[in-house]
């Protein structure tokens, strides 16, 4: 081959390989085989053991089917109620994931404040709503304050594919609700940014209604 010859074949094959790097990028393809080698890894490895002083407290089909009408969000008097009951439970943390930003009832708002703040400081309120300077909207900003509960953003940000698998420490500077909850029990956690989730094996659950009416044994929230 000659030298000319040589040089053409040489920046054909340049371009065509820079064609097929600009549709990768174009497409994602190269970032959704990773993800799916990071799926592929979490799935074979050994599932971790559950956590042994977690506790889920889920709201569950019993817990919209034991009222009549009930829907999200719950009326916040049985919010109230369940802190009320956790903490009488001896629940060491109550990190409580369910927004509190607009106002319901009187009656309703200063009965979940009141349970916070007699929970305080144990309790940490999860929230999306984050201003730029990191102040959470939860109980209206000023609500919040009063009940003396530690705010966390539980924003986590989405893949290419719409899944969740990493987390971030803070969002907008407030600490991820996933790392205030460790620490308020005492077991801060460093994570850098953008952090895989680890998820664990099937962490212990109790029905919302199940804790609302009094039916759990506080062993097994007891911290």
């Amino acid at each position: 081959m000659t030298g000319r010859r040589r040089i053409v074949a040489l920046a054909l094959i340049a371009l065509a390989a820079a064609g097929v790097a600009g549709l990768f990028r174009a497409t994602g393809w190269l970032h959704r085989t990773e993800l799916a080698a990071v799926d592929a890894r979490f799935a074979l490895r050994s599932a971790p053991a559950a956590p042994r002083d977690v506790v889920i407290v889920g709201i569950d089909d019993k817990t919209l089917g034991d009222k009549p009408n009930a829907f999200l969000p719950l009326d916040r008097h049985r919010d109230a109620k369940v802190i009320r009951r956790l903490k009488a439970a001896g629940a060491k943390v109550i990190a409580y994931d369910v927004e509190f930003l607009d106002q319901t009832t009187q009656s309703a708002d200063n009965a979940v404040i009141r349970a916070v703040r007699n929970a305080a400081p144990n309790v940490v309120l999860g929230t999306a709503d984050v201003s730029r300077d990191g102040k959470a909207g939860t109980f209206g900003g000023g609500g919040l304050a009063y009940s003396k509960a530690t705010p966390a953003a539980n924003e986590f940000p989405n893949d290419s594919d719409g899944r969740i698998r990493r987390m971030t420490p803070a969002y907008n500077g407030l600490r991820s609700f996933a790392l205030a909850a460790p620490a308020k029990a005492g077991h801060p956690v460093a994570a850098r940014p953008d952090a895989w989730v680890d998820f664990p094996a099937r962490t212990p659950e109790l029905s919302f209604a199940d804790v609302e009416r009094g039916r759990v044994d506080p062993a097994a929230v007891r911290g």
